[in-house]
């Protein structure tokens, strides 16, 4: 099967800007001719969807968009919120104690006597640090995040009969706040509400699979339980979304089911580096093959009890 990891890596390294999706919407376009494509477009985002949404059983997807190169790590912590949300509390203190200090500095080099300019320096100094940070420029190394995603539900649309009850979907603008993923959700609540969506993020570096269930009481959740199992290289880690966090796009559905790689550690459970960063380099085709077979096997399985 094609190399879609380091193909895409090496072609579309980014795919922030418009024109950047356009090229890799373009590219996809000559790369599915299997099943019919329908890009889906609200304002700058294009949702690219792939085969019949309407008959699907089961739907695959993955995000397009890139992130911004960030200065500090996103590292993904699916099963320790304390750890994870006390990361992003030190973070964004660090930012306020940075941007109170050097608003009062300048409020002292400048004479400033007035309490709401200095409060209006400092709001500048924090959104505009805030943008620097996390938002300003490009990344270059997104081999994880997501080029992994998108690299297997394409070798998915390869692997799995075209007869089968199932669509694609690559969602975009899922770096900005889940956007893509929400305007498909509003726009077809009623047709997704009884659909398996299984969103593939950030797969790629990591031997612990850990899937996340918005309602284990979904039709299809005991046949991807029984399918989607360990290997040698693999451990396989089913919990709701109670137990487990994953920010990404299946939190909109229903029945939406969170794919993702991490790294087990001593005193962080599960967790997954270098998300956002110029390090974010590390991504295995072994992964993809790994969920390719398995997400197979869940389709095959599905169609002999149809």
């Amino acid at each position: 099967m094609k190399d879609y990891l380091n193909e895409i890596n090496e072609l579309f390294p980014t795919r922030r800007k418009y024109e950047d999706k356009t090229k890799f919407i373009e590219y996809i376009k000559q790369e599915v001719t299997e099943y019919d494509i329908d890009i889906q477009q609200q304002k700058k985002t294009r949702n690219i969807v792939i085969g019949n949404i309407e008959n699907a059983k089961v739907v695959f997807s993955a995000h397009y968009d890139t992130p911004a190169r960030s200065v500090i790590p996103n590292i993904m912590m699916p099963v320790n919120k304390i750890i994870y949300f006390g990361y992003t509390i030190v973070f964004a203190m660090i930012i306020v104690t940075v941007s109170i200090t050097l608003a009062r500095y300048i409020s002292g080099v400048f004479g400033i006597d007035n309490r709401q300019i200095t409060i209006l320096i400092y709001l500048v100094i924090y959104f505009a640090s805030f943008y620097l940070m996390m938002m300003a420029f490009d990344n270059k190394n997104n081999k994880n995040d997501n080029t992994s995603g998108v690299a297997t539900v394409l070798s998915l649309i390869k692997s799995i009969d075209k007869n089968s009850n199932v669509a694609f979907i690559f969602f975009d603008n899922e770096e900005k706040g889940l956007v893509g993923s929400k305007q498909f959700k509003n726009k077809h609540k009623t047709l997704m509400e009884d659909k398996t969506l299984i969103n593939l993020d950030c797969v790629g570096n990591g031997n612990e699979i850990v899937v996340i269930l918005n309602n284990e009481e979904m039709p299809l959740a005991n046949l991807l339980k029984e399918t989607v199992v360990n290997s040698l290289r693999y451990n396989v880690h089913f919990y709701n979304k109670k137990q487990a966090m994953g920010n990404s796009d299946q939190k909109h559905f229903k029945n939406g089911v969170g794919v993702f790689a991490c790294h087990k550690g001593k005193i962080i459970k599960l967790y997954t580096p270098y998300i956002h960063t110029t390090k974010g380099t590390v991504a295995d085709v072994e992964n993809i093959d790994f969920l390719i077979n398995r997400l197979t096997n869940f389709v095959n399985r599905m169609n002999e009890e149809r």
